[in-house]
């Protein structure tokens, strides 16, 4: 064999490995978005159902699965950002009910149809899936604004609890307001394939304003131990190719 030759088989070989390491190497998820974006990032119009997250709720004035309507925010809650703006923190407001006049959040319903009243508490859950294919550990994290409060699931598992206020039976959690950012993060709850993140809010009473807000929301998923050692062992076949190199050289060069 040749010098360029056994150059070119030894560059072959390099570069297999380097894409078996590039493929080995922690990436980055596809499939998180922020609340109130399109598949690009960036903030869309008020009065938009968001494509990437769905609500489910014990409300039954609420169509069940729906959409999220954009809204703008509430007096009181954290800004949106502008309609275009597009980044890790270009976000907005969703809610499960919008007032077509003003696109403001609207009252929630909270209504139970077995009885004809308001339930005691309403829950919706904003949940949007994203899938890390073979892979099944990583580590995910947002910031949170949130009305009211909110329990923070990935693949069932409670993740967080954030609550702006006492709520009747919870243990406490992250002091979170809707004029605030709060930070959640998991790095233990993953899956192979399909996961969900869940947002579950929750309001104590029917007939005020309930929405939810995620900025920042990125993450990353690395590849099982049986894809490293796959890695060490194309790395292995290298370095051994090229001590078998270096020995013929030296052999011919004698």
């Amino acid at each position: 064999m040749t010098y360029m030759n056994k150059f070119a088989t030894g560059a072959l070989a390099i570069t297999s490995a380097v894409a078996l390491t590039s493929a080995a190497h922690a990436a980055s998820i596809v499939g998180l978005y922020n609340t109130g974006v399109d598949n690009t990032g960036t903030v869309v119009a008020n009065g938009s159902t968001d494509s990437h997250y769905s609500i489910t709720s014990n409300d039954n004035a609420l169509p069940i699965p729906t959409g999220a309507y954009v809204v703008k925010n509430h007096p009181s809650w954290v800004p949106n950002s502008a309609v275009g703006a597009s980044g890790p923190a270009a976000s907005a407001w969703l809610s499960p009910f919008i007032d077509p006049a003003t696109l403001l959040p609207a009252n929630s319903k909270c209504i139970n149809n077995a009885t004809g009243g308001p339930f005691a508490t309403c829950y919706y859950d904003y949940t949007i899936t994203f899938d890390i294919g073979g892979r099944s550990s990583g580590s995910l994290s947002g910031e949170i604004a949130a009305d009211n409060y909110t329990q923070i699931y990935l693949n069932g598992n409670l993740i967080d609890v954030q609550a702006h206020a006492p709520y009747p039976g919870s243990t406490g959690g992250t002091p979170s307001y809707f004029n605030e950012w709060n930070v959640f993060s998991d790095s233990t709850h993953f899956v192979a394939g399909v996961n969900t993140l869940t947002f579950k809010v929750t309001d104590v009473r029917p007939n005020i304003v309930t929405g939810l807000n995620v900025r920042n929301l990125i993450g990353t998923a690395v590849p099982e131990p049986a894809t490293w050692g796959m890695m060490l062992l194309g790395f292995g076949m290298v370095a051994s190719q090229m001590r078998r190199r270096r020995r013929t050289m030296a052999v011919v060069s004698a």
